[in-house]
């Protein structure tokens, strides 16, 4: 739903400003200000009669105090705030720059000096419901408990889509962190036991739940569009979509599964997301990992580079299967007997010859230089994402610093507040010792 511009006329006097918005029902109006500049946002019922989101912005002309008061009026809502005390003076205008197109002047509503000056917003408060009537009181009142009802309700139903969007983001990156721990344990047990002889069954081995993950990880792209997750949408699709043209560029070539390349693929990527996703559930679980926060911005620095020589050793092991000539060779069926007469005693067995087949180089087809340009651009897409990923390292572990620091600075004064604390109590028991001795004496 697009956010609307309520109209909005003002007032003032040397002390205060009166901001009458017009609009109803207004419900979880929150009020910001900042310096000297107001941000205001609420969902209220407006001109056309229905309930719609409203937010504005002002840039007083000059300064203003923090201290505001929120009050209903009469088809409107009454905004007062305080200009700085120590240069109470009338504005020529309300605003620095342009006046804003839904500002208008309110000719019939002023602020009485006395309401506001040197006074704190519970004495207004208390001076403003002495001057209402029992009915406007009632109104008052019942204006109150439903709005506080709506604010309740509100945040009860925000609360249970921010469960449940944690709990869906957390069972989602567990499951991914399973799938690729499996395959980076499945490939580790292989290579120790079965040594070189692996490497040309790596693909096999992991291939169906590798092709399956990336499939998945097209999500990720859609959590970040949907505002789910933070990051950027397009970053996501690129490494997605990078990593789901090799595994097609595999399943379709069978010799080519059978490169050395293909085992350090899945050992990068694995090993990249066994990382990754544990740092995921720390940040959704809203538990501070250092050590783990430092390793998922730096890994990448090694891994990234590793896995885009894999992934070019795979593309060309395609198209060396492709263009260049081949042999294959078909062994025999193993015999099962025949309906031939028996051999006489003492002949020779006749052995079946494989049958060996010779293919020819195919030719250079447009096929080839799209894999020829995918070769070519791999480096150039992996230094602009390391470079993103860079920036954001150097931005995450600044601000993990700070978090540090002020975790550090604030446990610090805790164990110095409690030295204190135990000095006096000692002092205290010290004295209460001392002065009983004393009366013991007596």
């Amino acid at each position: 739903m697009p956010t609307l511009t309520p109209e909005v006329k003002w007032a003032q006097n040397p002390d205060a400003i009166s901001l009458s918005i017009m609009i109803t029902q207004v419900a979880r109006p929150n009020v910001t200000i900042n310096g000297d500049t107001l941000e205001f946002v609420c969902s209220a019922v407006g001109a056309s009669g229905e309930r719609r989101n409203y937010e504005f912005e002002l840039n007083f002309y000059d300064h203003v105090d923090r201290g505001f008061m929120v009050r209903p009026g009469q088809n409107c809502l009454q905004l007062i705030v305080r200009k700085d005390r120590e240069s109470c003076t009338m504005w020529k205008k309300l605003t620095r720059g342009d006046k804003p197109q839904f500002l208008k002047i309110d000719t019939e509503r002023w602020v009485d000096p006395d309401d506001v000056k040197f006074r704190t917003p519970e004495e207004m408060e208390k001076m403003r419901q002495e001057q209402l009537s029992e009915r406007e009181r009632i109104i008052e009142e019942r204006y109150k408990q439903v709005m506080f009802a709506e604010d309740v309700k509100s945040r009860e139903a925000e609360n249970s889509r921010e469960l449940t969007k944690r709990v869906y983001l957390f069972l989602f990156s567990f499951a991914m962190f399973l799938g690729f721990a499996f395959v980076f344990g499945k490939n580790v047990y292989g290579i120790v036991t079965g040594g070189k002889d692996f490497l040309a069954h790596a693909y096999k081995s992991s291939a169906q739940l590798i092709n399956a993950l990336h499939i998945f990880a097209f999500l990720e792209a859609i959590h970040t569009y949907v505002g789910l997750t933070s990051g950027k949408t397009l970053t996501s699709i690129t490494q997605c979509a990078g990593r789901a043209v090799i595994c097609l560029y595999l399943s379709q070539n069978s010799r080519a599964q059978a490169s050395e390349f293909v085992f350090g693929l899945w050992m990068a990527w694995s090993l990249s997301e066994i990382i990754r996703y544990p740092y995921y559930m720390s940040a959704i679980m809203k538990m501070r990992m250092p050590r783990l926060e430092w390793l998922r911005y730096t890994a990448f620095i090694f891994l990234y580079p590793i896995g885009c020589v894999c992934e070019m050793g795979v593309i060309e092991a395609v198209i060396g299967h492709m263009i260049n000539p081949w042999t294959e060779i078909l062994e025999p069926e193993p015999f099962e007997g025949s309906a031939e007469p028996p051999l006489e005693e003492g002949a020779d067995v006749p052995i079946p010859e494989p049958t060996i087949i010779e293919h020819p180089g195919g030719e250079k087809t447009n096929f080839f230089w799209m894999l020829r340009a995918h070769q070519c651009a791999l480096p150039v897409i992996v230094l602009m994402l390391m470079y993103y990923m860079l920036k954001r390292r150097s931005k995450e572990l600044a601000a993990g610093k700070k978090i540090d620091e002020a975790i550090a600075a604030q446990r610090a004064k805790n164990a110095e507040r409690m030295d204190e604390l135990q000095k006096k109590f000692v002092a205290k028991q010290l004295e209460e010792m001392k002065s009983a001795e004393e009366k013991k004496d007596e």
